[in-house]
């Protein structure tokens, strides 16, 4: 446990849609986020993206990374932490995902296991993550990971895979592109802001999250602001603190002038 100075705040960002488009940081945000750590506070990247993607393309504008969804959590070097699914989570969820002709992706940190019956489908997945990051030739009970993504040639697919996880897992649809990541009931986002703000011996009035999807509404519930980008669903809008401009209209730097953490 360390104890940070009582005016430090803790700032958790979701990734997609939110601090970037793509690997891609608006320039508005990069300094904003320059300035709040110039204060000295404390910068979160909180995602459904492994913790090996997160690193690779944001390690220097953060302090540390809560991935998969709450299930990986790495301050600087320490990891706070580490849980990764089952074998026999991973097995039940291929079986019905399978039963449903529908792709997927469990994603570890260095490595991902995809399967999908359309080539197109899969090949756009390889070629929109880390080089060299899937294997689409593997045994299953070699799989391992930490969260998986859904890929689903209609959308009454997906919805039979919904209904039928329905008690263990909630999807985050990543609209329009026909596939969604997974939250396992149990451990989220949100879990994870509570770990890290132990482990700081921070409240939840020193927190403040930023989002724009679905699996961002259960970080909303684990601090007192709670920011929905002007893209984000209305969903989350409804139950922000605070709803600011679009990513790519300077939303980031716009709420924290907003709250005054920021000139």
């Amino acid at each position: 446990m360390r104890t940070l100075r009582k005016d430090r705040k803790i700032l958790f960002f979701d990734i997609d849609g939110t601090l970037a488009i793509g690997h891609d940081i608006p320039s508005s945000t990069q300094q904003a986020l320059k300035k709040l750590q110039a204060e000295g506070h404390l910068l979160m990247i909180c995602t459904g993206r492994s913790y090996e993607y997160a690193y690779q393309y944001f390690h220097d504008v953060v302090d540390g990374f809560i991935t998969s969804n709450g299930r990986y959590i790495v301050y600087h070097d320490q990891v706070l932490l580490d849980e990764p699914l089952t074998s026999s989570q991973i097995q039940y969820f291929m079986q019905v995902m399978r039963k449903h002709h529908c792709g997927f992706a469990f994603i570890d940190h260095q490595r991902g296991y995809l399967e999908n019956e359309d080539p197109i489908a899969l090949q756009d997945a390889i070629d929109h993550y880390l080089p060299g990051f899937y294997q689409t030739s593997f045994q299953d009970d070699d799989v391992t990971g930490y969260m998986f993504d859904i890929y689903f040639p209609s959308h009454t697919q997906f919805e039979d895979v919904q209904l039928e996880l329905k008690d263990s897992v909630v999807f985050n649809e990543h609209f329009p592109h026909p596939s969604a990541d997974a939250t396992i009931i149990g451990v989220d986002k949100g879990d994870g802001i509570d770990k890290v703000l132990d482990y700081f011996s921070l409240s939840k009035d020193d927190a403040f999250a930023f989002g724009d999807g679905a699996n961002d509404l259960c970080m909303f519930q684990h601090v007192t602001h709670s920011i929905a980008m002007g893209n984000a669903i209305e969903e989350l809008k409804k139950a922000a603190e605070y709803v600011t401009a679009a990513i790519d209209n300077d939303g980031i730097e716009k709420a924290l002038q907003y709250y005054q953490l920021i000139d």
